[in-house]
């Protein structure tokens, strides 16, 4: 995910009620900073799942929206069965 379409993608969040971010978007650096402003200035709730919450492993602190809208939390456990 590339920094230079995060402002686009939160102008089109503004005109939806929720959004969702994890499966499959990789641990690559850009995409992790993508992930943590996305969460920081999104204009809508977000719920975060799997590489979404990757993006805050060492950096809880920043798991946090400046605009006061909530987060969805769904972690899986480290050992899952299959």
């Amino acid at each position: 995910m590339a920094l230079e379409a995060l402002p686009g993608l939160l102008r089109a969040l503004g005109e939806r009620d929720a959004a969702g971010i994890g499966p499959g978007i990789s641990r690559l650096g850009e995409t992790e900073e993508f992930v943590r402003r996305l969460v920081a200035e999104s204009p809508v709730p977000l719920l975060i799942d799997a590489d979404g919450l990757n993006a805050f492993e060492g950096a809880a602190e920043k798991l946090k929206n400046q605009s006061g809208n909530p987060l969805v939390l769904t972690p899986h456990p480290e050992n899952s069965p299959d």
